[in-house]
């Protein structure tokens, strides 16, 4: 299988190190890397001293070769056509989350695959996770009994220069292309867990209402709340902040009539259920290096044997379109100057995390987060 690679920095290090740890490279050749900035990145070395070649553009690639696989390791902006590219030219795609940032994009997007005979698979890497996929085995088969309330929350301190450097994070559109970005800390950087919810219950939102914040002065959000309703009846949680006082890692509680399902905390990387009757089953863990290259490794697979992407642009629908219906309505509230701490590298908002913590333990969405 021949396979090219767009994005050599960012993620597209971490593509690079999966294909050099976990690809068998006799079967599935990286023939090409897609990146104007290539020489820029920390992985350029390993591009030279490999003979990789690198194009400024996926069109000229198509030019001289072309490839059964395209990774698209791009900011959100491009991702659109860059895949529409790719399935034209008779190429499958693995696009990294969120594959784009509004579901009518997506949706062309699927169709141009379905007619070209390609298939699209989404790099929320949970979905491609084995013990996420015993768990949602097991849900299935009605082990825990009908879902009650799944929530998730998170506090990802993000630096300055996490925005300072960038042209897209924080932003809406593209200020050359004028393409949608939707950049925000629900729709990239913690969309995982967001989308996780509606990938394990299968389901889709039904109703939902939020907070959106903001200390850094971006156009978008550093903080949210969401608190709404499944289609199935199961009540969601999300609480995400880039600007709470601490570091955590994402919780993930999962509330079932016949248990309970969680991630984090004291279990560190393990995904574990309580049964009501006392049986504990641990499902495994979620972020090792082999659970992240497992999105590569089974697209891969899935292509070879002509079956459905794990995460495919269907099982985006639900999370997309409640990150639509926020960014329908920018309501941004920004926090007053004397709840937020400059404290060097980053912003803190005082008393933030707290109040998200306790939110989150309480399943209800906070009047306010001031």
């Amino acid at each position: 299988m021949k396979i090219v690679l767009i994005g050599a920095g960012g993620y597209g290090v971490t593509y690079l190190s999966i294909y050099e740890n976990y690809i068998d490279k006799e079967k599935h050749t990286l023939c090409a890397v897609v990146d104007p900035y290539a020489d820029r990145s920390n992985s350029y070395t390993y591009i030279t001293e490999h003979h990789i070649p690198v194009f400024q553009t996926l069109d000229d690639f198509y030019c001289h070769d072309t490839a059964d696989l395209v990774i698209i390791s791009s900011p959100i902006q491009f991702h659109k056509e860059q895949t529409l590219t790719a399935v034209r030219h008779g190429s499958h795609v693995l696009c990294e989350k969120p594959l784009t940032a509004r579901v009518e994009d997506a949706l062309e997007m699927q169709k141009a695959a379905r007619e070209a005979g390609c298939k699209i698979g989404v790099g929320f890497q949970w979905s491609f996770n084995d013990a996420n996929a015993k768990l949602r085995k097991d849900i299935q088969s009605g082990l825990y009994g009908r879902p009650l309330c799944f929530k998730t929350c998170m506090s990802w301190p993000r630096p300055k220069e996490y925005f300072e450097g960038s042209t897209w994070k924080g932003r809406v559109f593209d200020k050359n292309s004028g393409s949608p970005i939707y950049d925000s800390i629900v729709t990239n950087a913690t969309a995982h867990y967001l989308h996780n919810l509606f990938f394990i219950a299968a389901s889709q939102p039904r109703s939902f209402n939020y907070i959106i914040y903001r200390a850094y002065d971006i156009e978008t959000f550093d903080t949210c709340v969401i608190k709404g309703v499944m289609e199935n009846g199961c009540e969601f949680f999300y609480g995400g902040t880039f600007v709470g006082e601490i570091k955590t890692d994402v919780v993930q509680e999962l509330k079932f009539a016949h248990g309970t399902v969680r991630y984090g905390e004291g279990q560190d990387d393990f995904l574990k259920g309580y049964l009501n009757d006392g049986t504990v089953i641990d499902y495994g863990t979620m972020s090792g290096s082999r659970d992240v290259a497992n999105k590569l490794i089974k697209m891969i697979e899935c292509i070879e044997h002509n079956t459905n992407p794990l995460c495919s642009v269907d099982e985006i629908v639900p999370y997309l379109s409640v990150c639509n219906q926020i960014f329908e309505k920018l309501d941004v509230t920004a926090f007053p100057r004397e709840m937020i701490s400059d404290i060097g590298e980053r912003l803190v908002v005082k008393g933030l995390w707290e109040k998200i913590s306790t939110a989150f333990d309480q399943c209800e969405l906070p009047a306010s987060l001031l």
